[in-house]
């Protein structure tokens, strides 16, 4: 959902065209995004030190600040670049923190259940996607934010409250 939503707006806020180099602006998004990459070891030592399950509740809340700052400030360009940062930020610690829980269980299942986690974790993103179009046509840019809001309550308020569950296990 992420490239797609920078390539709309580039060209319609903008007014980028094919002749002025939309997909090479788009290009130079994903670029921003190696800061993500970066930080990904990172997060895999706080995720060792600390849990997975504390790096992914930062994940949560950076990935939802990400699509507030879309939403204020996603037609200045700082703004989607502040925005790419923060998203491609939430999404690599959210992917390394499943990752370390997956690894954590059943040695023997390990390859079964990362093969569910990415099944799931594709179709969220396939869902996402429809959603943001869908919603785009719409309520344009803002519907799209939204979405991206309201995918960040959904994950918050099962991750949280997986985690009240646990420590009332205790």
């Amino acid at each position: 959902m992420q490239w797609f939503i920078y390539i709309i707006i580039l060209k319609f806020k903008y007014f980028l065209s094919y002749k002025q180099n939309l997909f090479e602006a788009a290009g130079m998004f994903g670029l921003v995004g190696i800061i993500g990459a970066l930080a990904a070891s990172v997060v895999r030592r706080i995720a060792d030190k600390k849990s997975p399950r504390f790096t992914l509740s930062i994940a949560i809340v950076i990935s939802a600040l990400s699509y507030v700052c879309f939403l204020l400030f996603g037609y200045q360009m700082w703004g989607l670049i502040i925005g790419v940062v923060l998203l491609d930020l939430g999404i690599q610690s959210g992917q390394i923190s499943n990752q370390a829980r997956i690894n954590a269980l059943d040695a023997a299942a390990r390859n079964r259940n990362n093969a569910v986690y990415m099944t799931f974790y594709f179709c969220g993103g396939a869902l996402g996607s429809f959603l943001g179009t869908f919603f785009w046509g719409f309520w344009g840019w803002t519907g799209v934010c939204v979405v991206g809001i309201i995918f960040q309550i959904v994950a918050a308020a099962i991750h949280f409250s997986g985690i009240k569950h646990r420590s009332s296990d205790s």
